[in-house]
This record gives C-alpha cells, sequence and structure tokens, in this order.
C-alpha cells in the first residue's frame, strides 16, 4: 500500500520466492525482477507500469490483468523456462514497443500483439510458425527468430522491417517478393542448414548492409549482382 511508490526494483534477489499478489500503488512505473529465479507468481499492478522485467524467474504464468496495463511500453521475459503460454488479451496493450520472450523455451505459439509493436526478440523459443497477423505490425522494425528451428518460411514481415535475424532456422528458401522490404537493413541467416536460395532480386534492397550466410551448407549458387548494391 505504498501508494507514491513509483520504482521497485529487486534485481537477482535469489530468494526470493512470493511476493503480494497486488501491488497497489497507482504512481508504480517500473517493476524490475530480473533475476528472481525462485519466484514463480507475476503481481498484479496498477495501470500505470511503464516497464516489467521477469528475465529469468520461474514465472509460470502471467495474470489476466496483464491486459489492463494500458501505458506498458516494455515487457521482458527472458529466459523464463517454465512460461507455457502469454494471455490473449495481450494484444490490447496498445502501448507496447518492446516483447522479449526470447529463450522461453516452453513457448509454442505466437498471441497476437497491439499494431504498434517494434521491437519482438521470440529466439530460442518453441515457436512452430507465425501467425498471418504478424504482417499486420506495421511498426515492427526488429524480428528475431534465431533458434526457432521449426520455423520453415520466410515471415510475411511488414515493408517497414529494419533488421530481421532468422539463425538457425529450417528456411530453404527467401521468396523474390523480399524487394519488397525497402528499409531492410540487415539479414542474418547463419547455420540455416536447409538453405539453398537466395533470389536474385535481393539486389534491389538499396539499405541493406549486412547479410549474413555462413553455416548455410547447402547453399551453393550467390544470384549475379545485376544493379549496385
Amino acid at each position: 500500500h505504498l501508494d507514491k511508490l513509483v520504482d521497485l526494483d529487486l534485481r537477482g534477489c535469489k530468494r526470493l520466492i512470493n511476493l503480494p499478489s497486488r501491488f497497489n500503488s497507482r504512481c508504480l512505473k517500473s517493476l524490475n525482477l530480473s533475476g528472481c529465479s525462485n519466484l514463480k507468481n507475476c503481481p498484479e499492478t496498477a495501470r500505470k507500469l511503464t516497464y516489467l522485467n521477469l528475465n529469468e524467474t520461474a514465472v509460470e504464468e502471467l495474470p489476466q490483468s496483464i491486459g489492463e496495463l494500458s501505458g506498458l511500453v516494455a515487457l521482458n521475459l527472458k529466459n523464463c523456462k517454465f512460461l507455457v503460454n502469454i494471455p490473449e488479451n495481450i494484444y490490447l496493450l496498445k502501448s507496447l514497443l518492446i516483447v522479449d520472450i526470447s529463450g522461453c523455451s516452453s513457448i509454442r505459439r505466437f498471441p497476437d500483439f497491439s499494431k504498434n509493436i517494434r521491437y519482438l526478440y521470440l529466439n530460442g523459443t518453441s515457436i512452430e510458425e507465425l501467425p498471418s497477423s504478424i504482417g499486420d505490425l506495421r511498426e515492427l522494425i526488429y524480428l528475431d527468430l534465431s533458434g526457432c528451428s521449426s520455423i520453415t518460411e520466410f515471415p510475411k514481415v511488414s515493408n517497414n522491417i529494419k533488421e530481421l535475424y532468422l539463425n538457425g532456422t529450417a528456411i530453404r528458401e527467401i521468396p523474390s517478393s523480399i524487394e519488397c522490404l525497402f528499409e531492410l537493413a540487415e539479414l542474418h541467416l547463419r547455420n540455416c542448414k536447409q538453405f539453398e536460395i537466395l533470389p536474385s532480386s535481393i539486389c534491389k534492397l538499396r539499405k541493406l548492409r549486412r547479410l549474413n550466410l555462413s553455416g548455410c551448407l547447402q547453399f551453393r549458387n550467390f544470384p549475379e549482382v545485376l544493379e549496385p548494391m
């Protein structure tokens, strides 16, 4: 009931097991529980929360009330190995810009997010496919699917994407429509063992600065460069 509490930082409290089920502070904006490796429950908080960090905790689920955090900007869940799913109402968070669920190895399904999301870290999850709604994320500029070994198709992302990490996926080819990703600056396909086909339209990406195909053992033919890259 610390009504004026704005920032609560409990990083690295490895012996912390329980927290109150709800923090009633109407001013709380930042809650950092990163590294509380024995913590299994995520408390409910007031709507003003903008930053929630549960990295490397033992949290198994998020409260349904998370859909009420209308001001939440960053949600960090990196290496939450016991987290199985994310509530469907996460799409209600219109202010959410950054979601990091990398290393959440029990996550198999990708939920719908608000169209305002900009940074999405899904590397090291067990996600098998991306929903068609991924293309509706018009503000998305960074997507990391590294290590998602069940992903077999190039993601149909918006034309505003700037960095795309597909390292270690089972993608076999990149479609010729990649020429529509006008803003793409970095494309990473390192250790994609099944990858074979890179279209000649890759030459049309004027802003592409880095292309990583190292470890793509099946890749034999780099397309002819027909225009300045």
